[in-house]
C-alpha cells in the first residue's frame, strides 16, 4: 500500500520549471534547440529568458522544430510571453493556467481557427496569430478585454466578427494579407493608433 501511495504522490507532484522545459524538449524529438539537459543552469538555454529571480518569463522558438506544446507548460507559472513561429496546429488546455501570460505570438502555424483555450486568456495584452491558416474568428474574441494589440495578418480570413468592437482598449489591429472586403462599423469606430488592412477592405456604413 505504501508503494502505491508513493507512486501516486510522484505522479501528482508539480514539476519544477527545469523539468517542465525538459518535457517540452522531449516532446519534440526533432528539435534543434541544443539544450544540455544535464546542465542545472537553464539561463543559457536557447529560447528561454529568465526574470531577475531566475524564473522562466519568456519562451521564444522560431524554426527550431517545436511542433508540440505539452500540457506540462502549465508549470511555468511565471511565464509572461510565449512566442512560437513553428508548424504547430494546437495548444494544450493547460495554457489556461498561465495566469501571468500577457503576450502570445503564434506565427507560421497551421491554425484554421483560434484555439479555444486562447479565448479564455482574458489577461492577454498582445495576441498575434499571423502567417497561419485562419479561416474564421470566434466572436468570443471580444471577451479579451485587456488586449491592446491584435495581429491576424496573412491568414485566410474573409470576414471578422463585429464583437472585436468590444475591445475598447485595443490600440493596434492588423488584418492585412487576408481576403476581408467589409469591416464592421464597430471595429472601424475603435480609437486605434494603428489599423492595418487590405487596400480593398472598406468600413461598413
Amino acid at each position: 500500500a505504501g508503494s502505491t501511495s508513493d507512486y501516486k504522490a510522484t505522479n501528482t507532484r508539480a514539476l519544477t520549471e527545469r523539468e517542465a522545459l525538459n518535457d517540452l524538449y522531449n516532446a519534440n524529438p526533432d528539435n534543434v534547440l541544443g539544450w544540455d539537459l544535464d546542465n542545472e543552469d537553464i539561463s543559457g538555454w536557447r529560447g528561454v529568458r529568465l526574470n531577475n529571480l531566475g524564473q522562466v518569463r519568456l519562451l521564444s522558438f522560431s524554426d527550431q522544430g517545436i511542433v508540440t506544446i505539452p500540457g506540462s507548460i502549465k508549470y511555468l507559472v511565471h511565464l509572461r510571453s510565449l512566442e512560437v513561429s513553428e508548424f504547430i496546429s494546437d495548444l494544450p488546455d493547460e495554457i489556461e493556467e498561465l495566469t501571468q501570460l500577457e503576450n502570445l505570438q503564434l506565427g507560421d502555424g497551421l491554425f484554421e481557427e483560434i484555439p479555444r483555450v486562447v479565448l479564455k486568456l482574458i489577461q492577454l495584452k498582445t495576441l498575434r496569430i499571423n502567417y497561419s491558416e485562419l479561416k474564421e474568428v470566434d466572436p468570443k474574441i471580444g471577451n479579451l478585454s485587456n488586449l491592446t494589440e491584435l495581429n491576424l495578418s496573412n491568414n485566410e480570413l474573409t470576414e471578422i466578427p463585429r464583437e472585436l468592437g468590444n475591445l475598447t482598449g485595443l490600440e493596434r489591429l492588423s488584418l492585412f494579407g487576408n481576403q476581408i472586403t467589409i469591416i464592421p462599423k464597430e471595429i472601424c469606430d475603435l480609437n486605434l493608433e494603428v489599423f492595418s488592412k487590405d487596400d480593398t477592405a472598406i468600413c461598413e456604413e
